[in-house]
């Protein structure tokens, strides 16, 4: 089974601590698929948890547990195979030069993601819809600070066709994010403020939706747990990624059956994907019927990194 680790910073894990979580852990030597759901219970038992390695570790045992059972990772929790949400292609904070680059070379897609924040959301949005009229939504970032602003900057983005924004403070200013909600009816979607399960009862209140990373809280099991969870308290479900690449991408649209939207393009912004076997077509991801999680380790990958 194969897995996969993006280290995002603000998590704080890195290289050295990844390998000392993975040691402690323990893997049965002879896996059988009646372990599959109380060894993922096991690992999520761990007192100091590494969540970016956990992930790993999660996806690695449902490619197997698929290859074992021989059927896709997906129908192991019984989605079926209804098309991927379109995946959202991030546009960076960019002038309006490079941001015109970026449009024609990702032109296939038919949702966007802006990134703001920066001091300069207005012209950013004002040279999005010039080049444009595609839906978009909007990563603030935690850039924002002041609702009664942030309030009617929204109001002009969902004027102008936006979806969502999404973590608009810090991530632990939700006094924040329900006055925002009070303001607007666009709808605020939480992402750094919510990374477990348990996250999701502490800003129910405060939110329309959440942004599931499986880097983030541990894997796809957790993920399945927040979306039911997220659906009992009736908000929308964003899944998104970090950096990873195919493997990680891959394995979460394996359950975005289960999302309202979708963000998965970490594969098309960097030029070192170790996996290959993930096809993207006509702005969304496309499934496979192979056993796990559809991708395997690329040979161009290896060859250079040897």
């Amino acid at each position: 089974g194969f897995g996969e680790i993006a280290l995002p910073p603000y998590l704080q894990e890195n290289v050295r601590t990844v390998f000392d979580f993975l040691s402690k852990v323990e893997i049965p030597d002879n896996y059988q698929p009646s372990q599959f759901f109380p060894l993922l219970e096991n690992w999520i038992s761990k007192e100091r948890m590494n969540y970016p390695a956990l992930a790993a570790l999660d996806i690695a045992l449902h490619d197997l547990q698929g290859k074992l059972l021989n059927i896709p990772l997906r129908r192991i929790y019984n989605i079926d195979d209804r098309e991927v949400p379109f995946t959202a292609f991030t546009l960076g904070m960019s002038d309006a030069l490079t941001m015109k680059q970026k449009l024609e070379a990702a032109k296939d897609y038919h949702l966007y993601k802006l990134k703001m924040g920066g001091g300069n959301d207005a012209e950013l949005l004002s040279n999005f819809r010039s080049l444009t009229q595609k839906p978009f939504c909007v990563d603030a970032n935690r850039g924002w600070d002041n609702e009664d602003a942030a309030a009617l900057f929204c109001d002009q983005l969902k004027r102008e066709g936006c979806l969502f924004v999404e973590q608009p403070f810090e991530r632990t200013a939700l006094d924040k994010t329900a006055a925002l909600r009070l303001k607007t009816t666009l709808p605020v979607i939480l992402d750094e403020t919510v990374q477990t399960v348990s996250d999701v009862d502490k800003v129910k209140e405060y939110c329309d939706g959440i942004n599931i990373k499986l880097v983030k809280c541990g894997g796809l099991y957790p993920a399945i747990q927040m979306m039911a969870k997220a659906r009992a308290y009736n908000l929308k479900v964003f899944i998104g990624c970090m950096s990873e690449g195919s493997c990680g991408c891959g394995s979460a649209a394996q359950i975005s059956g289960l999302a309202d939207w979708v963000d998965l393009d970490g594969p098309l912004l960097i030029k070192n994907d170790p996996f290959a076997g993930l096809q993207y077509n006509d702005g969304r991801i496309v499934l496979n019927d192979e056993p796990g999680n559809g991708v395997k380790p690329s040979r161009d990958f290896l060859n250079n990194w040897h």
